[in-house]
């Protein structure tokens, strides 16, 4: 039997504008949580538990990936460094708790996929956070969408894509090459 090929999906990245929008639009709370997976391109499954003993020294990062099982060492961003000692301990404590009904209002990791969306779309009034309901995905909007991001922006900025499999932990150059074919084209007017 010939094998059936798929076509490898258009991951979904964001625009400057619609981080601000985020940004702006987010609970507080959660900005860090997103700023963060945007300064390192870690998935949502590394970020769950992190604690500043995953932050050696302050400038890199030392995990092991949960999806892969590999370790990932790597430097990270000023930026990032700020926002680690911003945080306490455990950065997110609030991601292993649930709904608490006596605040009205939903914690976790539920939560904070939530936020994005609700966030993103700006449809904060209709009271879907408060039934624990998900929000519709405009533009296939996840919190994997951050990590594609990352990769996007890094490359955009000319960063080789080696250097772009090391800092997300892939193990080949392939994985990153799925995000060079959707380099947007006013990036590559630098390089002719």
């Amino acid at each position: 039997l010939d094998t059936y090929k798929t076509k490898t999906p258009i991951r979904y990245s964001f625009k400057k504008d619609e981080w601000k929008q985020i940004r702006r639009n987010a609970n507080p709370r959660f900005v860090p949580f997103f700023e963060l997976m945007l300064e390192t391109g870690l998935r949502a499954c590394d970020m769950w538990n992190l604690t500043k003993d995953n932050f050696p020294g302050g400038d890199h990062i030392l995990i092991i990936q949960e999806k892969t099982g590999d370790k990932l060492y790597v430097p990270i961003s000023k930026r990032a460094q700020e926002i680690v000692a911003a945080l306490p301990y455990r950065l997110f404590p609030w991601t292993d708790r649930s709904w608490t009904r006596e605040r009205d209002e939903m914690y976790g990791r539920v939560a904070v996929s939530n936020e994005l969306r609700i966030c993103f779309a700006g449809d904060r009034d209709d009271g879907c956070i408060k039934r624990g309901k998900a929000i519709c995905r405009p533009k296939g909007i996840r919190l994997h969408t951050f990590r594609h991001t990352f990769a996007m922006w890094k490359l955009a900025a000319g960063c080789p894509l080696e250097v772009i499999k090391d800092l997300m932990g892939h193990k080949s150059v392939a994985m990153a090459e799925l995000y060079a074919s959707q380099l947007p084209k006013t990036a590559l007017a630098k390089w002719v």
